[in-house]
């Protein structure tokens, strides 16, 4: 190819980034730590809030790697579930009480629902999942994973794995953040040429154990796909449970938990435009601050919500007397078990509310936390162990040390805070899972002989080359792309139409070039 200035060539010279390459998500609506339906309505705020911050944006990773419009409703096939489960395998008689067992199913779903299906699919098979959703960022107890009633909570499985761990790199875990970045580079190392059938895209672990065998090379990079991207559903799940209460400050609530069970997807949709707070922003830089390594943004989010909100079972003053319904007596005197530190009375607003009951009127103490400017209620004294339960002296002293909860009807003000810090942090999960790709055009001039005198021609050689040192998640795992499989090579002269030239790459070389009239070049 012919050029006569190379300026303009080095200027107009990009890449259409490869589907592959950056292949962004369509939110969708919201379908089913957080419930069901409240995690995959955070994944969907995320993804939304993920192209607004990111993919819409000037920064390098985005402009050397477009995103291509046409790749967001592309189905990819891959591994889904369709049971909802207690258990593995099913209990007999099979399916009783929810008893059922765990199942998959070769789907075909775009990327943007595979991770909110993911969001969803984290929670399967449930007594599986619900133990190694935990993660303390303060190790209180000398654990970060659930400690809690483990005598009774555990009695189907007691892993020892924390939330952080099992999210981003757990072995045993094929749906980890470190499992989305292989999977997603295997997909952008597939050989076009001389593809042969025979991979099989799967595996023996329960979560994996389906035969998935593409029929070409293109269906390959699919399976691969749809896998990284459940991955990162699911890893942003485990994220989003940093933000629940109860899942950093090491207590089970295996009966209920207020504020987890009473933030519906129409909540989460409700306020997932709030104001982040101020204490954890400068950790999230979808929210003005800065980028953290994936290990480190699971601690700064936990440990936000650890600090600054109550579960039900924690609620803990030092001066007050009281304390954490998680601990008994005995091991909170002896020291056996420490309580959270924070927040403690002394830091939040009080109000008192004046109550009728049927033996009178009452002060009723609430205790506000002052978050983004404004009052956020976290706890209030209850009125039903005294007030209308028996007026024995074991209820009398239970109230003495257990005075104060978290009600159910705290749960919409709490979201407000807890909800948006979910979203960012899952959009910039979003950033780090994405690779920085830059197709790099070196030029050489060389003469065209006497009869064409003046003119010269410009041989280019394209390279797709990856940024690890921009990108701290595929730092933080050493993993480096050497992009195999087709692009695009588009050049806009200064005068005319732009021409467009396939392009094919085996180890982040060029390997095959289009050339005029679809003859290789």
């Amino acid at each position: 190819m012919t050029f006569r200035r190379r300026q303009e060539l080095a200027r107009r010279v990009r890449l259409l980034a490869p589907v592959l390459a950056l292949l962004m998500l369509l939110p969708v609506g919201a379908a089913g730590a957080w419930s069901q339906p409240a995690h995959r309505q955070i994944n969907t705020e995320a993804v939304d809030l993920f192209m607004r911050r990111y993919g819409a944006s000037e920064m390098s990773k985005y402009q050397l790697g477009p995103i291509d419009q046409a790749a967001y409703g592309m189905p990819l096939r891959g591994i889904a579930v369709t049971s909802r489960s207690l258990l593995i395998e099913p209990w007999s008689p099979a399916g009783w009480m929810g008893f059922g067992g765990y199942e998959l199913a070769d789907a075909q779903l775009t990327p943007a629902e595979w991770v909110v299906a993911g969001g969803d699919w984290a929670d399967e098979p449930h007594l599986y999942a619900s133990v190694r959703h935990f993660f303390d960022p303060l190790a209180l107890w000398g654990q970060r994973y659930l400690t809690d009633q483990y005598e009774y909570h555990g009695w189907y499985d007691a892993p020892g794995i924390d939330a952080r761990t099992w999210a981003l790199d757990h072995p045993d875990n094929p749906y980890s953040f470190r499992d989305a970045l292989l999977q997603y580079r295997a997909a952008l190392q597939v050989k076009e040429q001389n593809w042969a059938p025979g991979t099989t895209i799967g595996g023996t672990h329960f979560k994996t154990n389906i035969d998935m065998t593409p029929a070409s090379a293109e269906e390959e990079r699919q399976l691969h796909l749809a896998r990284a991207y459940r991955a990162l559903g699911e890893t942003m799940h485990l994220l989003a449970d940093m933000t629940q209460p109860a899942h950093v400050r090491n207590d089970s609530h295996p009966y209920d938990e207020p504020i987890e069970d009473n933030t519906f997807s129409t909540t989460v949709s409700a306020v997932a435009g709030s104001p982040v707070d101020a204490h954890v922003a400068p950790y999230l830089l979808s929210a003005g601050g800065a980028l953290q390594a994936p290990a480190e943004l699971f601690q700064q989010v936990a440990l936000f919500t650890n600090q600054q909100f109550y579960s039900s079972d924690t609620i803990y003053d030092a001066a007050a007397g009281v304390i954490p319904a998680n601990i008994a007596l005995e091991d909170y005197m002896s020291g056996r078990k420490a309580a959270y530190a924070s927040p403690q009375f002394s830091d939040l607003l009080v109000q008192e509310d004046v109550v009728t009951t049927w033996r009178g009127e009452r002060t009723v103490r609430q205790l506000n936390a002052p978050l983004v400017n404004d009052e956020i209620p976290l706890a209030k004294e209850r009125l039903s162990t005294v007030w209308f339960g028996p007026l024995d002296a074991v209820n009398a002293a239970i109230h003495a040390v257990r005075p104060y909860q978290v009600p159910p009807s705290f749960a919409y003000n709490q979201a407000r805070v807890l909800i948006p810090v979910a979203t960012h942090a899952c959009a910039d999960l979003m950033h780090l899972f994405y690779p920085t790709l830059e197709l790099v055009v070196t030029y050489q001039a060389e003469s065209v002989g006497a009869a064409d005198a003046g003119r010269q021609v410009i041989v280019i050689t394209p390279e797709m080359v990856h940024h690890v040192g921009d990108d701290p998640a595929w730092a933080a795992y050493d993993l480096q792309i050497a992009y195999s499989g087709p692009g695009r090579l588009v050049i806009t002269p200064a005068e005319g139409q732009p021409v467009t030239r396939q392009l094919e790459f085996v180890g982040g070389k060029l390997s095959r070039l289009e050339a005029p009239g679809g003859r290789d070049g």
